[in-house]
């Protein structure tokens, strides 16, 4: 379980291109031979073949617009999401692997986030979270591969961290490690000052005091009342620490970001968005086709931050369409999973599941989650889909036999 883990989080945060497609065809290639020796063949639901039809046409996309010059990260980004949760989804697990998986994403989420959060670049000691936000937003920080990482990433790791936490809450796993791992993944949310990612994390907790942990209602006046009680004590606390943990320099710099709302020239701000969705709209209209994956970066390097208007860029108006279809389908399979009555591990993984796809969903307003810097988060959610639609190893209860009458 420990080489699946290693392989997965690799994929999901590579060392290089090559590495974690060497590390995921390995996987892949792996499997139907473990299956085939203990007895079962692959499970293969709508997910896979919705993600399969996706792959074929973005990579076609891709190859028509820009021939092989994009093939290789066309394929990487495309099927490393369907790769790692089929992965998972054909594991054996059993509770104690359950919980171990959880336990590894918010590890996972706690120490990229903190590397990132502290700027610890290759051949650097500054221990300096100021320089957090006087990052340049060009520039972005680089951790181990080439993608560019901000502040939306750290908050959207600590935010997948926290669905995890969640999860393992609700499904009676949590330990007090994991306990004092989700209060520190909360503030590394809020000295992120990801807005996005805030409200996200407080529709999970929302959900999570609805719904119990096999996501049948709770609507007990008094656990409503708790609960949202403790959610406004979340948001109060958060506002006041931001501006305690920010002040000085830093705070002035999360001030800022805070104008740049309503600021045009910055990044952040959401007529800077609005210009982006715009241009993102007429290269759609150019092209109703597509243009391959990476044409918005080519000709304005960046994402058009919106998982919608990026889809339609890179793989058209059909490619959308599988897309979100695949989506759906995702959904479905997994809500249907939530409300099986099973054991407590299972569900928790469940409910982290369904916590992570709300953050992933929420996301999608202002970010193209499956193209931008926090892929991770994307990586995540699809590790958790994946174990959360797996075959189940259950132990039943030994169930005594009546020994056979003797002969007379």
């Amino acid at each position: 379980m420990l080489f699946w883990l290693g392989l997965t989080f690799m994929a999901a945060f590579p060392l290089s291109p090559l590495l974690g497609a060497g590390l995921v065809g390995i996987g892949l290639a792996v499997l139907p031979w473990t299956n085939a020796l203990s007895g079962r063949g692959l499970l293969v639901n709508g997910k896979d073949l919705a993600f399969l039809a996706y792959i074929l046409v973005g990579v076609g996309v891709t190859v028509v617009h820009t021939g092989t010059r994009d093939l290789g990260f066309a394929v990487r980004l495309l099927a490393y999401p369907w790769a790692v949760s089929f992965l998972f989804q054909n594991l054996w697990m059993n509770e104690r692997r359950v919980d171990l998986l959880l336990k590894c994403v918010m590890a996972v989420a706690l120490i990229v986030a903190a590397v990132m959060l502290f700027q610890v670049a290759p051949g650097s000691f500054d221990f300096s979270p100021v320089r957090l936000f006087t990052l340049d937003r060009q520039q972005g920080f680089y951790f181990l591969s080439d993608t560019p990482f901000g502040p939306n990433t750290v908050a959207y790791l600590a935010a997948a961290g926290i669905a995890a936490s969640v999860g393992l809450f609700k499904g009676g796993r949590a330990t007090p490690p994991v306990v004092v791992g989700g209060g520190v993944l909360l503030v590394f949310l809020v000295v992120s000052g990801g807005r996005m990612a805030w409200a996200a994390v407080l529709t999970v907790l929302l959900v999570a005091t609805l719904f119990d942990g096999r996501g049948r209602p709770a609507l007990r006046f008094r656990r409503l009342a708790a609960g949202l009680l403790a959610i406004s004590l979340v948001v109060a606390i958060g506002w006041w620490a931001s501006s305690r943990i920010l002040a000085g320099e830093a705070g002035a710099g999360f001030e800022q970001r805070l104008a740049g709302i309503a600021n045009p020239t910055e990044d952040r701000s959401f007529a800077a968005r609005a210009t982006y969705w715009a241009a993102a709209v007429e290269m759609f209209l150019d092209n109703p086709m597509g243009h391959g994956v990476n044409a918005y970066n080519d000709r304005f390097g960046r994402t058009p931050h919106n998982e919608v208007l990026g889809q339609l860029v890179a793989t058209g108006w059909h490619g959308t369409l599988i897309y979100f279809g695949l989506l759906g389908v995702t959904a479905f399979l997994v809500l249907r999973a939530w409300r099986q009555g099973v054991s407590s591990a299972h569900s928790s993984v469940r409910s982290a599941a369904v916590y992570c796809g709300l953050i992933v969903a929420l996301a999608m307003l202002t970010e193209h989650v499956s193209r931008a810097g926090i892929n991770g988060l994307y990586m995540i959610f699809w590790i958790l889909v994946g174990a959360a639609l797996a075959r189940y190893r259950e132990h039943p209860a030994p169930v005594d036999t009546p020994h056979p009458a003797g002969d007379a």
